[in-house]
């Protein structure tokens, strides 16, 4: 008798880890496709952040001019690419989602990449996520806060079904 029933308040969440640092150009494209895929529920950015202005040296203080660092489009929102984006961590409403998203990127993404499964985006709230939202009543945002940003998340809500 099999009772390995699997548990399904885990969410499936993967990871596309890519072998280089995408240019701007290739994130944007890569989630404007993503957005397209019906059961993303969410979807971080990840890599290292490109500062605003200048941290340290004799032009400490002054813009710090990035080629990574411009607005994309994502969806019907204008987005300030704050970082330079390596890893894309996504959750998904079912396992048949991940062939759909491995396909988009085999297409899109100009060098190879690694899609590993896992535990990446927070599934309970933290001190932080309560200090910046307060109670949070749409879990979409769990996981979701940087607390160095001041900025808002940027959310695309699926279509009416």
């Amino acid at each position: 008798m099999d009772t390995d029933v699997p548990d399904t308040s885990i969410p499936v969440q993967i990871e596309i880890f890519t072998e280089r640092l995408l240019n701007p150009e290739t994130v944007e494209r890569l989630v404007t496709e993503f957005a397209k895929i019906e059961g993303i529920t969410r979807l971080i950015m990840h890599g290292p952040r490109i500062a605003a202005a200048v941290p340290e040296g004799p032009a400490k203080g002054t813009p710090n001019v990035h080629a990574a660092r411009r607005h994309i489009q994502v969806g019907q929102q204008d987005v300030e690419l704050g970082v330079q984006v390596g890893r894309f961590w996504l959750e998904l409403e079912d396992e048949d989602v991940i062939e759909q998203v491995e396909e988009v990127s085999r297409r899109i993404l100009p060098c190879g990449f690694q899609i590993n499964r896992g535990l990446y985006i927070r599934t309970r709230p933290t001190q932080t996520d309560y200090a910046k939202w307060g109670v949070i009543k749409d879990t979409r945002v769990l996981g979701m806060t940087d607390p160095k940003s001041k900025s808002r998340i940027c959310a695309i809500y699926p279509r009416e079904r």
